[in-house]
């Protein structure tokens, strides 16, 4: 039976020593633990530090655009067309990187790039995806089918293995421009350009 105590003549003084042993076992009365001090998030100091962290950044952001490519993938197959075209209207960027992300996957996915090109990039891998067999087989002699290979190293190889249309190409161009430029000439000569001009101020 448990024993009545009886407050009635009793101190302040002794009521509080005789009640101290169990207020000090109130949750209220306990001391709060001191917060846990997490040591601070391991920032980069020197050169290299920064080097590495950038590095990682840059290598996981040009990643990402497999996942990316992978959902517009998925989304085309199974989206009604109506569906796909407002789906493409909500996107942050436009058809133009939309394709280029797509080719990008598809040529990763299929093995027509090697996997370790992923991390240069989209713009670097839809480049080597647009090569032929042919010129693809001779860019991985060259050295190019590696994870830090640049789009510009990759233009400039198409251009070293296309001489020949390219060369044709300018020649056409420099000779059109001669043939315009002597144009205009034989107009101003036969007086052409002041008729013109003369009947566009009527």
């Amino acid at each position: 039976m448990t024993r009545k105590l009886k407050l009635e003549g009793i101190a302040d003084d002794d009521l509080k020593q005789l009640l101290a042993p169990a207020a000090a076992n109130l949750p209220s009365a306990r001391p709060a633990p001191a917060p846990e001090i997490l040591p601070p998030a391991s920032e980069p100091q020197t050169m290299a530090d920064f080097a590495e962290a950038i590095a990682h950044e840059w290598e996981t952001a040009q990643e990402r655009f497999m996942r990316i490519g992978a959902l517009l993938v998925k989304a085309q197959a199974s989206l009604t067309e109506p569906d796909y075209l407002a789906l493409a209207g909500r996107l942050p960027f436009g058809k133009a990187v939309r394709s280029q992300i797509m080719t990008a996957y598809k040529a990763i996915s299929s093995g027509l790039v090697p996997e370790v090109v992923a991390a240069a990039g989209y713009t670097t891998v839809h480049a080597l995806a647009t090569l032929t067999s042919e010129e693809r087989i001779k860019a991985a002699d060259a050295g190019l089918m590696r994870a830090d290979v640049k789009q510009a190293e990759v233009r400039a190889f198409a251009r070293s293995v296309r001489p020949t249309k390219d060369k044709d190409r300018d020649a056409k161009l420099a000779e059109r421009d001669r043939l315009l430029k002597r144009l205009e000439e034989l107009n101003r000569e036969l007086g052409l350009v002041d008729q013109t001009e003369a009947g566009r101020g009527a």
